[in-house]
Order: structure tokens, then sequence, then C-alpha cells
């Protein structure tokens, strides 16, 4: 075998395992801790809404939702792009268990009332932090997903739409008692 031949095949799988490492890397996640802390039950304090505060919500939850599809949707949506190595055997596997689990968290396909967990005000109080300790998304997904990270102007957006929707929710929860 000529050196060239033995150089391109040793790229080759220096590629696919730099690929499979960095997959295994989406993967690396926190929440284990959380879920024991809560004995893993869900919030029973789920509220209901009226339809004029979910499509007020809704309404404005349009403007950041390009943001959202751009850097949440592949793991939190059912509107998933799988990459070209979610074909590869383990790796597609890996992927799909993630994304799986992604959205038993957090579920965007459908807007606002967000499917996942029971407690909009907690969720989305959640997804202000992982984003704001740069912790979503993954950094192993922003690493083969070039300008996934939620920052500068957008992450100031999707802020702002947290917080005035906390405030909607807060004060129709008020109305309400």
């Amino acid at each position: 075998m000529s050196s060239m031949k033995r150089f391109r095949r040793m790229l080759s799988v220096i590629l696919v395992a730099a690929i499979v490492l960095l997959c295994a890397g989406l993967f690396a996640d926190d929440d284990e801790g959380e879920a024991a802390e809560n004995g893993g039950a869900e919030s029973a304090s789920a509220v209901l809404f009226s339809d004029s505060t979910i499509n007020r919500i809704n309404a404005e939850y349009r403007s950041i939702e390009p943001i959202l599809r751009k850097s949440c949707y592949d793991c939190h949506s059912a509107h998933t792009d799988y990459p070209w190595y979610h074909n590869l055997p383990i790796v597609g596997g890996m992927l799909d268990d993630h994304i799986k689990e992604g959205r038993e968290h957090l579920d965007l396909t459908d807007g606002f009332p967000f499917g996942g967990e029971d407690d909009q005000a907690e969720l989305l109080a959640d997804m202000r932090k992982e984003i704001e300790a740069g912790d979503m998304p993954l950094l192993g997904y922003r690493l083969m997903h070039w300008g996934t990270l939620i920052e500068g102007a957008r992450r100031d957006s999707v802020f702002n739409w947290i917080d005035r929707t906390l405030n909607v929710l807060r004060d129709s929860a008020q109305l309400k008692n």
C-alpha cells in the first residue's frame, strides 16, 4: 500500500473517531442530579391558561421562534434535521436517545404551552438559566452545528420574550386566584 493510501486511510479513521467523540459529547448532561433532587416526580403545579393568554404568548413567540428553530429544534421538537452522521450505526442510536430525552424535557413542536414539563414558568426559567450559562445548546452540538449558540442580540430577544411571558403567566395566575 502506498504511503498516500495509508495516510488517507489513517485520516479517515481519525475523522470518524473525532465525529464519534464529538457526538458522545452531545450526551454529557448534568440533568441526572436534578432528577434525583426532585425524586423524578413531575410538577403538579401546572396552570391552565386562557386561550387569550396562550394566543398572546404565541404571537410574541413567533418573533423568537427562528432563533429557537436554529438552536433548539433538532433536539427539542419533532422538526429534527438529522445530520449526515446520524446514519453511522452507533452514533444514530445515541442521537435518537438524546433527542428523545430532549423532547421529554422540553418539546417546542407546537408552540406555547410547551410539551414536556407541566410547570411552564419553571420550564421558561430553566431555559433562561441554561442559555445564560452557555449550557444549551450543548457544546458537542455547537461544535458540529456552527452558529447555534444563542448570544448577543438573539440572546437578548429570547430573554426578553421569556421575561414578558413569565410576567403574563404571573398576571394570569393572579387573576384566577
